[in-house]
């Protein structure tokens, strides 16, 4: 366990609890590239208690207490129901909405300016070997244990797209899995750990290899011909994959229903991170433009807007309850700086946190 650490108005709480929290929504702000420390989001709503108790000292509890409530968020397309939600194919994806229902193996905590364990128990990277363990209870919406094969496959997949890892790793041999919660990548060559650190960054959990889908038989060709042996037309079934719904989830939301006003998204209690959520929905409103999201983050009809410039004039009209975040551009990485935030509400009703947000991803 990390030292712990004082995170403004928060109590003092571990970094590891910091990367569950972070993880537990995605909601944020408004803002433009321009540097930062603050973070942006709030609106509470009635809410009415659906079950459980309470904890207020950050400790994880299944006795936690969850509100009726929805947090309303701003998703970037004014369509959402012609999103789809197959990450290798870039035609309508979901983006931030499907960011949701997928969690990263770790975390970066823009307070610390670091990457931490969240999907990950733990994890060591050298310059010709890196060890990924997966946290003991985390496991797929279904209930399925997510296992070192999961990432396997969804690591395999990313070859068909360009995946970063690739660029360190040259076949599956490459990857090993010596037990069902580890995952072991042997690089042919000596590498950055700073940057193959970025790159396991990137991964999600995006891809379960289940019978009827594409990925079933991208898999099963990978493992017969190697990565670089897919045939052409299941390349094709594969770029081209539409599901309306994510085949599967594995994240502390999912999915409940979609149309062009909005997708929604239901707590899910089976998540290790679940007794971080106090409330039961999560809406992902669609939005024209803009000025759409100036007026309703001015008018306080949303908790949060996940990405938004505002020129001082509009900002000056934003309630108090917001709070702007502006975590660096790249998630980190980079030197311009861009907006995001993630919202935890542990421990308190939704009216009475205002949801507030901190500044980690």
């Amino acid at each position: 366990m990390v030292d712990n650490q004082q995170l403004d108005d928060y109590s003092t709480i571990s970094r590891r609890r910091f990367a569950q929290i972070a993880g537990a929504t995605g909601a944020a702000a408004l803002a433009g590239c321009g540097g930062g420390d603050t973070t942006t989001e709030g609106g509470g709503q009635e809410d009415t208690p659906a079950d459980g108790g309470e904890t207020d000292d950050g400790t994880s509890d299944s006795s936690t207490q969850v509100y009726d409530a929805e947090y309303d968020n701003l998703n970037q397309s004014a369509a959402t129901a012609d999103l789809q939600y197959n990450h290798l194919n870039s035609s309508s994806y979901a983006g931030w909405i499907a960011w949701t229902l997928t969690d990263r193996l770790i975390a970066y905590n823009f307070n610390e300016r670091e990457y931490q364990p969240y999907a990950l128990e733990e994890y060591t990277i050298e310059p010709q070997r890196a060890e990924l363990t997966i946290r003991g209870d985390y496991a797929w919406a279904d209930g399925t244990d997510y296992t070192s094969t999961h990432l396997k496959q969804e690591i395999a997949a990313s070859y068909i797209v360009g995946g970063g890892l690739w660029d360190y790793i040259e076949t599956l041999d490459n990857i090993k899995t010596p037990d069902e919660k580890t995952l072991v990548l042997e690089l042919p060559e000596a590498a950055n750990p700073t940057a193959l650190e970025h790159e396991i960054g990137a991964i999600q959990t995006n891809i379960r290899a289940k019978d009827g889908t594409p990925f079933a038989t991208l898999w099963n060709e990978m493992q017969e011909n190697g990565v670089d042996g897919v045939s052409d037309s299941t390349r094709e079934e594969v770029s081209n994959f539409s599901p309306s719904s994510p085949p599967m989830t594995a994240a502390p939301w999912t999915f409940e229903s979609g149309d062009a006003n909005g997708v929604r998204l239901s707590r899910n209690e089976e998540h290790p991170d679940a007794d971080n959520i106090n409330f039961s929905n999560y809406y992902w409103g669609a939005s024209p433009g803009n000025q759409h999201k100036q007026s309703q983050l001015v008018s306080g009809k949303v908790n949060s807007v996940m990405s938004l410039y505002c020129p001082p004039r509009i900002a000056a009209n934003v309630p108090d309850e917001f709070e702007e975040a502006r975590p660096p551009a790249y998630w980190g990485t980079g030197s311009c700086r861009t907006t995001s935030a993630r919202t935890s509400n542990t421990g308190r009703s939704a009216r009475q946190s205002s949801m507030r947000s901190t500044a980690v991803s």
